[in-house]
């Protein structure tokens, strides 16, 4: 795995959706603890302290740096790098699980028998509800991309003396004339600062529809929403005059039946 080249920007970044990674908050109006899978400082249980300081936290992250950090950053939650000894300290009951932007991390670094021992830790350890924010996207993105928007694109980038950023996507993840592919670099062209890691992550490794397949049969959708950032619609627009006419993000809120 590339390590991250600024973990304060890169932390930084993923506090900027905060609010809408908090979703669960208004759902689960039930859950007595949150269990936050891949913490990474922490900032996550911090917020869902300031709204709900009643709750038990439970942070779990397999970067020792990260555990670190959360510590630091928010002490009042217990943090472990270990699942296991997790799931011996947290009740299922009454416990929601929550993976924000962690599935597409799982993908990007683990092999196939770890992406399954992963989703096993996920739907085995019991906890009562699960939710999830993070990119997905629809099988019919695997079209051809409007030539037009395809070339607004790759023009940009070439005045700007930046054509290598596209070559070195296209060389892990497929042309950018693949739609999919094209919303792909377009989640991620602003991340220069950590650009070696970004770029040779996949962020949309997984359609919806496989996702729904994983779902075992012990658990109902409560909540599924579709949709795109639109922090990200404007700055495409306002960059490259090209309207993304997909949606790249998904919300999901899974209770055990």
């Amino acid at each position: 795995m590339e390590k991250i080249a600024n973990n304060q920007h890169y932390n930084q970044a993923m506090a900027k959706s905060m609010i809408d990674k908090l979703f669960f908050l208004d759902m689960a109006v039930d859950i007595k603890s949150v269990v936050d899978f891949g913490c990474a400082d922490g900032t996550l249980l911090k917020w869902v302290h300031q709204f709900c300081p009643d709750l038990n936290l439970f942070g779990y992250d397999n970067n020792s740096d990260m555990i670190t950090a959360a510590k630091k950053n928010f002490s009042e939650a217990e943090y472990f790098s270990d699942f296991d000894k997790l799931c011996n300290s947290a009740t299922v009951s009454h416990t929601l699980i929550n993976l924000s932007s962690v599935i597409h991390e799982v993908y990007s670094y683990s092999s196939v028998s770890e992406i399954d021992d992963f989703w096993k830790k996920v739907f085995n350890s019991g906890f009562e509800y699960i939710a999830i924010r993070d990119m997905m996207f629809s099988e019919s993105a695997l079209r051809p991309t409007p030539i037009r928007d395809e070339m607004k694109v790759r023009s940009c980038f070439r005045d700007a003396g930046k054509s290598q950023m596209i070559s070195e996507f296209e060389s892990i993840h497929g042309p950018i004339s693949v739609y999919k592919n094209f919303m792909h670099f377009l989640l991620k062209y602003r991340y220069e600062e950590n650009w070696k890691r970004e770029v040779a992550e996949n962020y949309l490794p997984i359609s919806t529809t496989a996702f729904f397949n994983r779902i075992p049969a012990n658990y109902e959708v409560v909540i599924y929403e579709r949709y795109a950032l639109p922090f990200t619609v404007d700055r495409v627009k306002r960059d490259f005059d090209v309207e993304l006419s997909d949606n790249t993000h998904v919300k999901i809120l899974l209770r055990k039946k």
